[in-house]
């Protein structure tokens, strides 16, 4: 099983072992690869430091990963906005059956963040995803993690001003529905 992405599979600044899907991994006695970049994108070159986007990555995923997902877009959303431009790039650029034609590919959307380019970037994921049967898990609607609230914030994320990076107890909180998720793309 191979995650690619961003801060979300990196798991920041905490241990991946903490991550549900790490800990989905290890219940099922499953091979994990763990490719998350900090800060990284989707399609969009940043700053040196987050690396080269997914696009460029995702021939590092081992040819033999017969389960990938990836977790990424909420990066992608800062740079997108409302721009129309780079909601074309990202639709373009999204990286889903290339060179793993036998592989069940999966991916995991941001956060529902209160911030004018998500929205693009969740409908530019499910509507890619969904026209080339990869399977969503739509953390925005469906994970019960609520990045806008302070009080959730402080029990859930990293710290209260963090609205990316949960914390052992917010991975608890989302490891019943990843694990699902999980479940059902193994088995589509």
């Amino acid at each position: 099983m191979c995650f690619i992405g961003d801060s979300y599979v990196a798991n920041h600044g905490c241990a991946v072992s903490e991550t549900w899907h790490y800990r989905v991994a290890e219940e099922n006695g499953m091979k994990y690869y763990n490719l998350g970049r900090n800060g990284n994108s989707a399609v969009f070159e940043r700053d040196s430091i987050y690396g080269l986007p997914i696009l460029q990555r995702y021939s590092t995923i081992p040819a033999d990963a017969d389960l990938i997902v990836i977790i990424a877009g909420h990066n992608d959303a800062y740079i997108v906005g409302e721009n129309l431009e780079k909601q074309a790039e990202l639709r373009q650029g999204m990286c889903l059956k290339r060179n793993y034609p036998k592989s069940k590919i999966g991916w995991v959307t941001p956060w529902n963040v209160e911030y004018n380019g998500f929205p693009a970037v969740l409908n530019i994921v499910n509507e890619v995803c969904r026209q080339n049967g990869v399977v969503v898990l739509d953390a925005a609607l469906t994970s019960g993690i609520n990045p806008n609230d302070s009080a959730f914030r402080a029990r859930y994320f990293q710290s209260s001003a963090d609205n990316a990076h949960l914390n052992a107890a917010g991975h608890e909180l989302i490891l019943d529905r990843g694990r699902q998720f999980l479940v059902n793309l193994c088995y589509e």
